[in-house]
């Protein structure tokens, strides 16, 4: 049974057991980018490996739809795993080839410096199965839906799964 939840508060507490570790809280606040967030709290790089992608043409436009993963050091130490949409056609130009082309978080291409102009507008979080990306043994992740804003317009839909374990992993 799936447990879907709004994120109208901020308020993370968890039942059926499941216990949000403080990592967990901090990065279901995050705003920015996820792989820079993590880069800070780790003080280590953190990888990026695109597992799959294609580019697709729906009514939304020319659609980026990538499936990746960000570790530190191995890929054995996963931290999140990604399932973006990434609006082609609403994003810069000069941003398009490194979105198309490279093992680089979407956050990062966006905004090198991070210099804030990225946010995050959650639309929900559900409990699941963590992906065998993951490399966990923990029984849950949670899964953290959101819209990703550049400069006020919406420029992808990412679904991000991650569990105290994988978190742990970046600390």
């Amino acid at each position: 049974m799936d447990d879907v939840r709004a994120l109208s508060n901020t308020n993370f507490d968890f039942d059926m057991g499941k216990q949000a570790s403080p990592c967990m809280h901090n990065y279901l606040s995050l705003e920015g980018s996820t792989t820079y967030f993590f880069e800070k709290l780790s003080n280590a790089r953190v990888d990026v490996e695109v597992l799959r992608q294609r580019l697709v043409t729906d009514s939304s436009g020319r659609v980026l739809q990538r499936y990746s993963r960000l570790f530190i050091a191995q890929r054995e130490r996963t931290i999140v795993v990604a399932d973006s949409r990434v609006y082609i056609d609403r994003i810069a130009p000069r941003y398009r080839e490194d979105l198309l082309g490279c093992d680089r978080g979407i956050g990062k291409i966006l905004d090198p410096l991070d210099t804030g102009c990225l946010q995050k507008r959650d639309v929900d979080f559900k409990f699941v199965v963590p992906p065998e990306e993951l490399n966990t043994t923990s029984t849950w992740a949670l899964c953290r839906r959101f819209q990703l804003l550049f400069d006020g317009r919406v420029c992808a839909s990412i679904e991000e799964t991650v569990c105290n374990l994988s978190l742990a992993r970046a600390l």
